[in-house]
């Protein structure tokens, strides 16, 4: 039995919404050689898109950036490492000090304050990235109330886009809390999740369910919170248009998004694991 987790931004989707035709028949190649297939994002599982969900062969997701995986039959989360409640003030405390556009997920909900949503421009998002704001929230009045308020414990903390001005400064004040995970999937995003929750530790976790070695698995991804998973996988493969650093984790590199880089791959290893 064999498994392919692949990354959405920057590998599977040409753009926010758009996932390709050749990478879509790609997978439907390899669910008809019996690979388990599954969508491995940072983004809220609400916000994978439908084409890529309504998919037979994907049944499980792993989003968050690994804090959650979710299996679709039944519809329920079957693996969660959210950020504590007391760290996540931590990280507010820190926040709070800019002006940035936060975003709370859990349990395939966002949560937001209402003026941000209404008006993301005026936090310096790039015209091509305010799509990423546009999610069913469920507004709260403000950040640190919400969290105090509900001991909410957020499976990730999302800022979709920070200054090139203050991002240092932001990263650095948070990296020195300790137990949290910061990475980016995007160029002046920032997520933060725990320190326990990684695409590495929750492809792991499904391993395990199914009973599927390590060895016989692929994971392909371009960016930096793809590399726990680059790391477990036996054929881990970074798209063309992945960081160097990126690169560095994988053992083969297959040609960019634009040109369905991960269909390619995904072919390679058909062929690869059919000898």
């Amino acid at each position: 039995m064999n498994l392919i987790a692949f990354d959405l931004d920057g590998t599977a989707l040409l753009n926010p919404t758009t996932f390709s035709e050749e990478n879509k028949k790609a997978i439907l190649a390899a669910a008809k050689q019996g690979v388990v297939t599954v969508p491995a994002t940072g983004r809220l599982r609400t916000f994978i898109p439908q084409e890529i969900l309504g998919i037979p062969s994907v049944r499980y997701a792993i989003s968050s950036n690994g804090a959650a995986l979710y299996d679709s039959v039944p519809d329920k989360e079957i693996y969660r490492q959210p950020l504590a409640n007391e760290k996540a003030i931590e990280i507010q405390e820190v926040l709070n000090d800019y002006h940035l556009y936060v975003e709370y997920y859990d349990n395939g909900e966002a949560y937001t304050l209402r003026e941000n949503a209404e008006n993301p421009e005026k936090f310096g998002i790039p015209d091509d990235r305010i799509i990423f704001t546009r999610k069913n929230y469920i507004f709260i009045k403000d950040g640190m109330s919400f969290l105090k308020e509900k001991s909410f414990a957020p499976a990730k903390i999302n800022i979709p886009y920070i200054s090139p001005q203050i991002y240092a400064e932001v990263y650095r004040r948070l990296s020195v809390l300790g137990g949290v995970f910061l990475t980016s999937s995007l160029p002046g995003n920032l997520e933060i999740n725990s320190d326990k929750a990684n695409k590495g530790d929750a492809l792991r976790a499904l391993c395990e369910l199914l009973g599927i070695a390590w060895e016989n698995v692929m994971a392909v991804g371009d960016n930096e919170n793809d590399v726990p998973m680059l790391k477990l996988a036996g054929y881990s493969v970074a798209m063309g248009n992945a960081k160097d650093e990126v690169k560095a984790h994988a053992k083969y590199i297959t040609d960019t998004c634009e040109n369905n880089g991960m269909a390619k791959a995904v072919y390679q290893y058909l062929d690869y694991i059919g000898k």
